[in-house]
């Protein structure tokens, strides 16, 4: 299932085993993976952003659904994710809900 996942998603191996590593560090689940995985691969994010980004959401503690919810908008506002990360980091750091 997961190699037919993979060649579906034209995802190299080499990303897949980073992405495996990362999630197992993380503890992530792999069904909340693969919802972030296949929601990736529609808006198109690439996945030294999508990295970047999940390492920064499992520090701050920030929960899937808020992320998924982040996500979301930040694509449909073609926010940039230098400037997300800017906006990320203030309201991690002002407590703002």
């Amino acid at each position: 299932m997961l190699h037919s996942t993979t060649l579906r998603a034209e995802v190299g191996w080499i990303e897949l085993s980073l992405l495996h590593s990362a999630t197992m560090r993380a503890e992530v689940g792999w069904f909340e993976l693969s919802l972030l995985h296949f929601a990736t691969m529609r808006a198109e994010v690439s996945w030294f952003e999508l990295s970047l980004l999940h390492f920064a959401t499992m520090r701050a503690e920030v929960s899937w659904f808020e992320l998924s919810l982040l996500n979301s908008a930040t694509m449909r506002a073609e926010v940039d994710w230098f400037e997300l990360s800017l906006l990320h980091s203030a309201t991690m750091r002002a407590e703002v809900g």
